[in-house]
């Protein structure tokens, strides 16, 4: 295997790694999965030039020629190595590298370890998420922020949350800087008020229109408990959500196998199952047609329920976006990651296939699959 980048002053991890999947997918994309799937170590020498987000030790990589955009976080058990503009890794007894830098955008703002305001890719991020949510799944790397604004002794209603990230929201609207990216992404929370709910997304858009932005926005929500049953309903909420000007909506189910959905999930979310979110899914093509989507969470659960979902949803033509699980908030260390970096590689793979089949839209996240 030629080794793309090469630098002797740099030293390398210690740990050997054994892949028979390195020489398919070569190292840029190797070292891609391996260190969403492992984390970073990092030199002693670069150590004290790094500043990661206060509680949470993550921070952002460009990998590669193609410098693609990729969240990882610190792990001094890590096979590979990053040093300043370098990641390493011994595997199969051979040292490997390929050059990466830092990317400075992602940092904490103001009150929330992860902005609420972010890139991702080639996509902008408005992420209220951390103020208002009802599920706390326990593989939301987000509750952070409500541990931090806890332990500060900072107490604050879902109303005033809401108009504070709204506000936030406005400001940044301000300033044009939303018209650099082609699309903003809404991740919200999920209120068991779905009314209340649906109020703040709709504001939400409207001020994003009233700003004559005229890229598209997508949405990602968990499947209102009134509407997710009721066709009739949904497409009436589904309209009106399009006549505000949505022009993709995505319902995240994450997890495919029932026993990992409530084990992971709390409340209603955790009660759905795969077949809930394809009808869900399908009633919201009658009004999106192909810019309906999902999130699969790869890791917490065996890799053969992950395809299986992602599977079910391309045969529906449902757009999904594929993620690698990584542990951001220590507790969830103690989560089970199913698969080591070749494993992943296979899963990986195996849904570029199906991305061929069945012409599936590729999204680029910050924790992609592929």
């Amino acid at each position: 295997m030629k080794r793309l980048f090469k630098d002797s002053n740099n030293k390398v991890a210690e740990k050997i790694i054994s892949s028979k999947e390195i020489d398919i997918v070569g190292n840029e994309e190797y070292f891609r999965i391996g260190v969403l799937v492992n984390g970073i170590s990092i030199d002693n020498g670069f150590s004290n030039s790094i500043n990661p987000p206060a509680l949470i030790p993550r921070f952002e990589l460009c990998i590669g020629e193609s410098k693609r955009h990729t969240t990882v976080r610190l792990n001094s058990n890590s096979p590979f190595l990053f040093n300043k503009n370098t990641l390493s890794a011994k595997i199969n007894s051979s040292v490997h590298a390929v050059h990466a830098e830092m990317f400075n955008r992602l940092v904490g703002d103001k009150d929330y370890s992860f902005s609420p305001i972010r890139a991702n890719g080639d996509s902008l991020v408005f992420d209220w998420v951390h103020s208002f949510c009802d599920y706390f799944c326990k593989f939301c790397f987000k509750e952070y922020d409500w541990v931090i604004q806890k332990s500060l002794g900072i107490s604050h209603s879902k109303e005033s949350e809401i108009e504070r990230n709204i506000e936030y929201i406005s400001e940044y609207l301000l300033t044009g800087k939303q018209n650099d990216y082609s699309v903003i992404w809404l991740c919200t929370g999920s209120l068991s008020d779905p009314l209340m709910e649906r109020e703040q997304h709709l504001k939400v858009l409207d001020l994003i229109r009233s700003n004559k932005y005229s890229g598209r926005v997508f949405m990602s929500s968990a499947p209102p408990k009134d509407i997710v049953f009721n066709k009739e309903k949904s497409l009436k909420v589904f309209n009106e959500f399009k006549n505000h000007g949505l022009d993709r909506l995505n319902s995240g189910m994450e997890l495919v196998n029932t026993k990992f959905r409530k084990e992971y999930i709390k409340g209603f979310k955790g009660s759905l199952t795969c077949k809930d979110y394809c009808h869900f899914l399908e009633n919201a093509k009658c009004v999106f047609g192909n810019n309906v989507g999902s999130c699969v969470l790869v890791g917490l659960e065996p890799h053969n329920n992950s395809l299986e979902g992602l599977l079910q949803f391309s045969k529906r033509g449902i757009q999904s976006v594929p993620t690698i699980y990584t542990s951001f908030v220590k507790s969830q260390l103690n989560n089970k990651v199913f698969g080591d970096v070749d494993e992943f590689v296979r899963t990986s793979l195996s849904y570029k296939d199906m991305i061929k089949r069945y012409n599936i839209e590729i999204f680029k996240s910050v924790f992609g699959l592929v």
